[in-house]
């Protein structure tokens, strides 16, 4: 794959009122702007941080999601990934535990260990940032697990439990020194 010069457009699937719903690339763009204002570099084999924060009252009457689509910068016609963004549901009390998962040490270089409250999690899936699946590993067989075989980027790492329910998503930055 050569290097791609890409830009995204949101469309909003549904917006709860009063919701502020934010994309960050390199900078983080308000609810109000739905397309990127400037192009980015998508170069081989690499990944780009993107992430999603809802603020205020995303979560009521029936919650907030929008569909974020990345294409080349010159023609915005062309789609070459999707991913959607949801903020539905909230938080119960016992769900809060979830929070005290972590990932040390990030930024990783080859080895990364899960801490705090894990002992739920079965299996671990790591995502690059447009959402392919990259690594799937079991989380019963070890306590720590192997990544210096991908390249330096930013991915996300789902944590599911047996019956493979997503208990807690997240980022890890991959730099080799």
């Amino acid at each position: 794959m050569a290097l791609q010069k890409i830009k995204w457009k949101r469309k909003y699937l549904q917006i709860a009122d009063n919701c502020e719903a934010t994309i960050c690339d390199n900078l983080c763009y308000s609810s109000n702007i739905n397309e990127s204002p400037k192009e980015l570099t998508l170069l081989p084999n690499a990944s780009i941080p993107i992430e999603s924060h809802f603020y205020k009252e995303c979560a009521a009457n029936g919650g907030t999601s929008y569909r974020l689509t990345f294409h080349p910068s010159t023609d915005l016609t062309t789609v070459l990934y999707t991913v959607v963004f949801n903020c539905g549901t909230t938080t119960a009390v016992s769900d809060l535990e979830k929070d005290n998962i972590k990932i040390t040490p990030n930024p990783v270089s080859q080895f990364f260990k899960l801490k705090d409250n894990f002992s739920n999690v079965s299996n671990i899936n790591i995502y690059n940032m447009t959402g392919r699946l990259i690594k799937n590993l079991d989380a019963i067989d070890s306590d720590e697990y192997y990544i210096g075989d991908l390249p330096n980027g930013v991915y996300l790492v789902r944590l599911s439990d047996k019956n493979n329910k997503t208990i807690k998503t997240l980022r890890i930055n991959k730099n080799n020194p």
